[in-house]
């Protein structure tokens, strides 16, 4: 009985031994590909997300020069706001 459960766990070992030598190398191929992927794609957001940042900036800026030229914009006084309208 000891000699079967012995050939038995040895089997089991042997099978889960030879079933975790799979092709690896590809394993880790594709893993690096997806991160590489990931990498770039959060790259492209970040840029992108800079790109939107930098334009709002820009619409905002431009748009308060356009007020304060106009005179709908001033600050006499320190408080921005407060100024009498026409």
């Amino acid at each position: 009985m000891k000699k079967i459960i012995c050939i038995a766990a040895a089997a089991l070992l042997l099978g889960i031994s030879c079933a975790a030598c799979g092709n690896s190398e590809k394993d880790v191929s594709a893993r690096e590909s997806m991160a590489s992927e990931a990498k770039s794609r959060v790259g492209e957001a970040a840029e992108d997300f800079g790109e939107a940042v930098t334009d709002a900036v820009s619409v905002i800026t431009s748009e308060a020069d356009r007020m304060y030229d106009n005179g709908q914009i001033s600050d006499g006084d320190g408080v921005i706001g407060n100024e009498p309208t026409d």
